[in-house]
């Protein structure tokens, strides 16, 4: 539309499409990341192929429910406190399930009860409990990486946090155009362009993919034009808790 600003372009492996993601450039304020439409491409002729708004359709809702429950503001911390409640269900669960008498082995029995209900919560709760708790403690963390961050020791983020980088806008016009961004990022790192985001009023740099899977990414000021390799990924607890 008209005033929407490039986001990100992401180039295809082998003969895909291009897809050209955008945002609203307005200024008006809002509590989520703004409306991402994306643009397929057809490569040799820049036909638009099909267009989607990130917004639309059921993947999308399923995924904002399973986040926020599409609640504003509060939903990802509801959904934290949740995740909490079912550790504690947890924690619980398995201390009423341990034998008081015996060795532990023993709750893996079948009759521990005259009634078939209980007999059935105890065998399956127990094994629904080992995959909820680690359903529940990613969930919780993700939630409140800082709290769990501080926890496990990791380095507190610098700058402007995820949800601030969410709703940050492209620039509408970068001072170090495209063609010169792609340029210096492969004379810093020689290899084939994966995608390209612009950059923005709270990270005045390019980013661009350069390799296959995950890539390593190049950082472009788009001030002076100097392009820096960024090391590979460290697999720390925060990474792990989101694979």
């Amino acid at each position: 539309k008209p005033g929407d600003r490039i986001q990100s372009i992401t180039l295809p492996d082998g003969d895909g499409p291009v897809i050209v993601a955008a945002v609203p450039g307005g200024a008006r304020p809002q509590a989520g990341p703004p409306t991402r439409t994306s643009v397929w491409l057809d490569p040799p002729t820049a036909r638009v192929l099909d267009r989607t708004s990130s917004n639309a359709g059921l993947i999308r809702a399923m995924h904002m429910i399973h986040g926020s429950l599409m609640v504003p503001i509060w939903g990802r911390s509801i959904v934290g406190w949740l995740g909490v409640a079912m550790l504690f269900s947890c924690f619980t669960g398995i201390w009423l399930w341990w034998p008081t008498v015996g060795k532990w082995v023993r709750g893996l029995r079948w009759r521990r009860h005259r009634n078939l209900d209980t007999n059935l919560h105890h065998l399956f709760g127990f094994w629904i409990a080992l995959p909820l708790f680690v359903l529940s403690l990613t969930g919780a963390w993700i939630s409140f990486p800082q709290f769990f961050g501080a926890m496990s020791g990791a380095q507190p983020q610098r700058g402007p946090g995820r949800a601030a980088m969410a709703r940050a806008k492209p620039l509408e016009a970068p001072k170090t155009s495209l063609d010169t961004a792609i340029a210096r990022a492969q004379a810093a790192l020689p290899g084939d362009v994966v995608t390209v985001a612009w950059p923005t009023d709270l990270k005045l740099e390019w980013t661009v993919t350069i390799g296959e899977g995950a890539g390593r990414q190049v950082k472009v000021d788009d001030a002076t034009g100097k392009a820096k390799a960024s090391p590979p990924p460290k697999e720390d607890t925060t990474r792990l808790m989101r694979r």
